[in-house]
């Protein structure tokens, strides 16, 4: 499931994300670039480039010289469904409600791997059909200045 967060940050601010997987991210309607690592200068500017830093941190390239708001296109995390070793009875998260069967078939392809079981090839295609299905119903178009 795809969906837009818009943040707000400055040439002090670091943000931290926890948001998941990002896949765009748009500043005055325009994509900023990802880079693996930005340069080590001080300049401000019109951004140029963002960066991740572990998982939740975010930076900016070259900082602005004023505040912004950024557009990012992500899936969001997914909540685990266990507390330590124990099985939360309430746990739920955004997946498992909107696509139990991905959920499903992916356990049935885990423990077929796990124990080799003739039946992976089976379990291993009703997955992928499950995420396909999935993706194909609720994918959204990211176009120039139209989110």
């Amino acid at each position: 499931m795809k969906t837009a967060s818009n943040l707000t940050f400055n040439a002090q601010t670091n943000e931290v994300l926890g948001i998941g997987f990002i896949h765009s991210v748009h500043i005055d309607d325009e994509e900023i670039l990802v880079k693996q690592q930005l340069p080590t200068t001080t300049i401000t500017g019109s951004i140029t480039h963002y960066c991740l830093e572990g998982k939740d941190v975010i930076k900016f390239y070259p900082k602005p010289s004023e505040t912004k708001v950024a557009t990012i296109v992500h899936t969001p995390s997914i909540s685990p469904l266990l507390l330590g070793n124990e099985i939360n009875e309430d746990a739920s998260n955004w997946l498992l409600a909107e696509a139990p069967d991905i959920y499903f078939y992916a356990i049935l392809t885990t423990i077929a791997l796990a124990t080799n079981d003739v039946r992976l090839p089976v379990w291993k295609a009703a997955y992928d059909s499950a995420v396909r299905g999935y993706t194909s119903v609720h994918a959204i178009e990211v176009t120039r200045g139209n989110l």
